[in-house]
């Protein structure tokens, strides 16, 4: 059962005629005809056999692009690219690349999907309309117009830094409650951009009283939750008991969040969720009634970081749902929704 068993990672493995050249699997995406963008899945270096593996990769359309410079011809880049499509978890085999001369300027979208940078600074304040000074333990969240990047805490001497950052345009915000002026939000905000993998220094945030709520909307990118609940059987349309073992998938409009398995008593539980709209989904392929799929599908919204407690999914038969038979549903309806719970292999063993 590919949709579910995440469990089931597989690899990519290939020879090159060039070793230790440099790999990378890109999401690419055609926005316009004159504009492509292009998202790091992954990347490797191939080892002293030309042999390379890229695991847990999930259905979708990539370019493998190998690439290296070679002092060959005076300097210059050897690169090789080639398009691979996954689908329904199956493997890829032999996906070999040759490399050649690339062209003049070519290999540079590639190289600055590597490129990562840090962001440093410090949290200061201005008591009384001072000299700013060190502002110790402040949180500092790093996001984008998608949402949050990753968030850190300034140090006891208001210092604070995000490593391995990629290129690209972000905001900086700190903020922090204060019993001051009898209890208030204190916030600072910056744009900063990383180009070319350079590090951004001395991106210092000097707080200030925020207008009122105007930190809802950090604070609500940092809020998790949990959602749990048992996966239960109705067996001959009984009472409804624990149903054990069952693959239970946490998804948006978007594809898959994440994906985990009922234990025992029936019991699941997903951690560190962001507030949201979601569905609950749970799937198991029984061999009662000669072979065939149960299911139970559920909407549930995290709000202000509110845990969900018994959020329970009774199964029952896909035909009761579908016009579809509940194998041709789960291979093409589903695998469009949860294709990132599935994995693949390229090797040419």
């Amino acid at each position: 059962m590919h949709i579910v068993k995440v469990n089931n990672m597989h690899k990519i493995k290939s020879s090159l005629l060039v070793l230790s050249a440099l790999l990378i699997l890109v999401f690419a995406q055609v926005v316009s005809a004159e504009e492509i963008t292009m998202e790091l899945v992954a990347n490797t270096t191939s080892d002293a056999y030309g042999d390379y593996t890229f695991i847990d990769i999930p259905n979708g359309n990539y370019q493998l692009v190998a690439l290296k410079y070679t002092p060959a011809m005076g300097g210059a880049w050897v690169m090789a690219e080639s398009d691979v499509a996954i689908e329904n978890g199956t493997d890829i085999v032999n996906a070999d690349l040759t490399l050649g001369f690339a062209d003049p300027g070519v290999q540079d979208p590639v190289l600055s999907l590597l490129e990562r940078a840090s962001i440093s600074g410090k949290t200061l304040s201005t008591p009384m309309g001072g000299p700013a000074q060190n502002y110790s333990y402040v949180p500092v969240v790093l996001k984008t117009e998608s949402g949050l990047v990753a968030n850190t805490t300034s140090d006891a001497y208001g210092d604070y830094i995000f490593t391995d950052i990629p290129n690209g345009n972000y905001q900086l915000v700190a903020l922090k409650y204060t019993p001051a002026m009898g209890g208030a939000w204190v916030m600072a905000e910056s744009d900063v951009a990383i180009e070319n993998g350079t590090d951004i220094v001395n991106a210092n945030l000097t707080l200030g009283f925020a207008d009122p709520g105007a930190q809802d909307l950090v604070l609500s990118l940092l809020e998790r939750a949990s959602i749990s609940g048992k996966t239960l059987s109705t067996p001959m349309g009984g009472p409804a008991q624990n149903y054990f073992d069952v693959p239970v998938v946490l998804k948006t409009e978007s594809g898959l969040v994440a994906n985990t398995t009922s234990d025992a008593y029936g019991d699941y539980i997903f951690t560190d969720i962001p507030n949201g709209n979601y569905q609950l989904v749970a799937l198991k392929y029984t061999s009662a009634m000669g072979g065939a799929w149960v299911m139970a599908e559920s909407d549930v919204a995290i709000e202000n970081g509110t845990d969900i407690v018994k959020a329970n999914l009774t199964l029952r038969n896909v035909v009761s749902l579908l016009k579809f038979s509940s194998e041709s549903y789960l291979k093409y309806s589903l695998i469009s929704e949860y294709s990132r719970s599935e994995r693949f292999t390229l090797c040419n063993e």
